[in-house]
């Protein structure tokens, strides 16, 4: 673990983020006082921005509202996030909205090497709903 004041971290900030990409923790101080620490990313965070910002969107619990519209009317509903899990995706269950029940679930897959998305969806349309569009 190392210190640094302010003055010199702002002369040499990319110098102790490298360090703390390598996994050190570096304390920041304030007139001998420490302020804030620069630390290695949490184990489990993604690599990339993106995948943060969207961990701290899809969190267990989180709620969602949804407007599609189908022609001219707006089809608004409800969706609480569940079964959370960075690394194999999470569910939506529909709270409130235009459907008897609405259940989707997004799988996370490594493809080829690459990031992919499998997506689920079980869900009840009411009868009067379902017979006018048939």
């Amino acid at each position: 673990m190392r210190a640094v004041g302010l003055k010199v971290l702002k002369n040499k900030l990319s110098e102790y983020v490298r360090l703390a990409a390598g996994g050190e923790t570096v304390l920041v101080t304030d007139r001998d006082r420490v302020v804030a620490e620069i630390v290695p990313p949490r184990a489990g965070r993604g690599e990339w921005v993106a995948d943060a910002q969207l961990a701290a969107l899809i969190r267990e619990g989180a709620v969602a509202d949804f407007t599609l519209w189908f022609g001219p009317l707006p089809l608004r509903w409800t969706a609480v996030h569940s079964e959370v899990s960075a690394q194999h995706g999470f569910t939506d269950t529909q709270q409130r909205g235009p459907l008897a029940s609405w259940r989707h679930t997004h799988r996370f897959e490594a493809l080829d090497g690459r990031d992919a998305e499998a997506l689920v969806v079980a869900c009840s349309v009411p009868y009067l709903l379902l017979k006018s569009y048939l």
